[in-house]
């Protein structure tokens, strides 16, 4: 093998900084919380108030909502990509997927299809996305999704593309214009996808379906919430003293009277759950 001294070499220096703390993390792109996604909103970063808030917003759901990666996936997209569509009272945003890093097609993967997602936009709002993907597909056409944003009052864009520099920042640039502290990139979209989807519950499948992962590669992109850590903290905690216990006996009767009344089956044992209470109640067959 080529420069396997070289490796050899360079792998125990590696392995001799980890000893000492250097290199042990990797720094990688933040999440974008819900509390921030709704100051972006009424920050004016996000919406459709200017020009460059309506192409933030479209990049950013486009990142959030199907999984598109930092700059690769958005440099080729097209507005024909994405298909509107009203059923009944329901509105959905289709998003047709083509090449990216994890389908590139060719003999190798004749037997995979690229990224297909169709998002319920929810009830009507003033934040819902279908209206939002309307106005701005409506404005800059067929062909190339991001047109350069044209200053000045109202939705203003030229027929020129968007420059590549300018497409990498703009997360970026949308998080540090509204006072945002962190590592916020083009990745953090991504990120806020998985990690939203994460917290929520969603199955590990579901969430693949969007970020178009084909591995548990996803896993790196998800982040636990502080109460997830929280929780896993407490199982991990030391038992309950006498006197905490007896906290929470005292809780059960001080709720005892708000209870209904329970028709007890002698075949069943019911369970009521009070903050992390455990209440089994037995028929013992008294009336």
């Amino acid at each position: 093998m080529r420069f396997r001294n070289f490796r050899k070499t360079l792998d125990a220096r590696m392995k001799q900084l980890a000893t000492e703390g250097i290199g042990v993390t990797i720094r990688q792109a933040d999440p974008i919380s819900p509390e921030m996604e709704n100051a972006l909103w009424e920050g004016g970063h996000l919406g459709m108030k200017t020009s460059v808030a309506l192409t933030n917003t479209i990049f950013f759901y486009n990142c959030k909502l199907f999984g598109l990666r930092g700059l690769d996936e958005h440099r080729s997209l097209v507005t024909e990509q994405f298909k509107l569509d009203k059923i009944s009272d329901k509105m959905f945003i289709t998003f047709y997927g083509r090449t990216s890093k994890n389908f590139a097609g060719g003999l190798n993967q004749r037997n995979l299809t690229a990224k297909e997602v169709k998002h319920d936009c929810g009830p009507d709002g003033p934040r819902n996305l279908f209206h939002v993907y309307q106005t701005y597909i409506d404005m800059v056409g067929p062909g190339s999704m991001y047109r350069r944003p044209l200053a000045g009052e109202g939705l203003k864009y030229s027929k020129q593309v968007m420059g590549v520099n300018k497409l990498g920042k703009i997360i970026k640039d949308m998080c540090s214009g509204a006072g945002f502290h962190g590592n916020f990139s083009n990745h953090s979209g991504k990120r806020t996808c998985a990690t939203n989807l994460f917290q929520s519950g969603i199955e590990e499948q579901l969430v693949m379906s969007r970020t178009g992962h084909r591995s548990t590669a996803v896993r790196n992109y998800k982040r636990p919430s502080q109460e997830q850590l929280s929780a896993v903290s407490m199982a991990l905690n030391p038992p309950k003293l006498g006197s905490e216990e007896n906290e929470c006996a005292a809780e059960f009767e001080a709720n005892n009277s708000k209870l209904p009344k329970l028709m007890v089956d002698p075949m069943r044992t019911p369970m009521i759950n009070i903050t992390n209470c455990n209440v089994h109640i037995f028929d013992t067959g008294n009336k």
